[in-house]
């Protein structure tokens, strides 16, 4: 079995006049590095596509490499932050009238626009058996994966209410059609209105059908997971959280799978975050879909099963230091999260370390060294700094199954 993601983040988009985020990169580079870390993703099956390398061309490319090669067992993640839009419907898929737009970095409303349908179209390529799982945080993103949900409604701008103490709404990941927009047919472009609002469920296409709409797809069988930060009438907010700039919906998401332990299933990941992001007074709704068959499946194919370090960390030569009180291995933590989220690599690297130095369990020391690897692979490119780390490991666990394959990979003798 496989485990491969792509991770979508777009801050800065080419056209000015849109909006640019704060929190939409640090959103696929923490995600990136909880997936190396937490759930057996392999560093070289991992892409974090940002900015520029986010445009419409790279985002359809990369979701086609994310399915090329990949069986029946495999998992995939696509993960996507940025702005969304709509345009007007195109085929009559959507019973609102709209299709739903992904922000890429060069979107132009005339020559570079990602719809739902050509999202669709590349991810209908999904092979039988492949387990997909397609996140969005964007605004009304809802209508990208789910139209048939009975919470669909027209769109509505972000309600008021307060926010929890050290949270501040920075803006909506949504940019408005401009009243220039024409949908070219041919050689003639004409204004076209979209079909009156409605509450009916997308009706059934027959079969066979060529779907559009990544909702018609969904609910028609197609095998994805589909979790949305927000529900069809929001807005997904950009925030910022004690001063980490971060996608709300990302953030508790996140928050949630960090604070917890064991595997969580789709839907318990969907109830708990909806909670947290009700408790922090932030007024969006994360909407879910999970196929048939998939009910109970784990988060991300489940957590990476570390074995139990063979030895302890022998005691140092000089007296050790009295210990450290918890509150002040929770400050690391959270200085890590704070590096980590902010792009401050080099930062998080050294307080990864003091982690290491702090923590008593032989096994949380080697799951930390592990982390550090994912970086110096997957961010800094330093294989002689992680190959280092790893024989840290070594040095903790002289077992370590996966820190002796990477070794021998590598060339180095042990």
């Amino acid at each position: 079995m496989t485990k491969r993601a792509l991770c979508i983040g777009i801050n800065q988009f080419v056209d000015r006049d849109l909006p640019p985020l704060k929190g939409a990169i640090n959103d696929a580079r923490t995600l990136s590095l909880m997936l190396m870390r937490d759930f057996g993703f392999d560093a070289r099956n991992v892409l974090v596509l940002a900015d520029a390398q986010a445009t419409k061309a790279g985002l359809l490319g990369s979701i086609g490499a994310l399915l090329e090669g990949t069986h029946a067992g495999d998992d995939l993640v696509l993960f996507a932050s940025t702005h969304g839009s709509h345009i007007p419907d195109q085929d009559g898929d959507d019973e609102d009238g709209y299709d739903e737009v992904l922000v890429a970095h060069d979107h132009d409303w005339e020559r570079a626009v990602l719809s739902d349908d050509e999202l669709a179209r590349v991810l209908a390529r999904v092979p039988e058996g492949v387990r997909l799982t397609a996140i969005w945080d964007t605004c009304h993103a809802g209508t990208l994966q789910d139209t048939a949900s009975a919470s669909y409604r027209t769109r509505a701008l972000e309600r008021d209410g307060g926010l929890a103490a050290g949270v501040e709404v920075l803006g909506a990941r949504y940019v408005s059609l401009p009243e220039r927009y024409d949908v070219a047919r041919g050689d003639k472009a004409v204004r076209k209105k979209p079909a009156k609002p409605t509450t009916k469920k997308k009706k059934k296409a027959p079969a066979g059908a060529d779907h559009g709409a990544m909702g018609s797809l969904v609910h028609d069988g197609f095998p994805a997971v589909s979790l949305a930060g927000c529900a069809d009438d929001e807005t997904s907010a950009d925030a910022s959280f004690g001063g980490i700039y971060e996608g709300a919906f990302t953030h508790a998401m996140l928050d949630v799978l960090r604070r917890t332990r064991d595997d969580l299933t789709w839907e318990q990941l969907h109830a708990r975050t909806k909670s947290l992001m009700a408790k922090l007074g932030l007024k969006q709704t994360p909407q879910i879909h999970v196929p048939k068959g998939m009910s109970g499946a784990p988060v991300f194919g489940g957590r990476a099963r570390r074995a139990s370090a063979a030895v302890t960390v022998s005691a140092p030569a000089r007296r050790p230091a009295a210990p450290l009180a918890g509150a002040d291995l929770a400050a690391v933590e959270r200085e890590i999260i704070a590096h980590e989220q902010a792009g401050r690599w080099a930062e998080a690297v050294a307080a990864c370390w003091r982690r290491v130095a702090l923590v008593a369990d032989a096994a949380e020391k080697v799951r930390t060294i592990e982390h550090l690897v994912s970086i110096y692979r997957a961010l800094l490119h330093d294989e002689a700094a992680a190959q280092r780390a790893t024989a840290e490991v070594l040095r903790i666990d002289p077992g370590h199954s996966a820190a002796l394959a990477y070794l021998r990979a590598v060339g180095v003798p042990r």
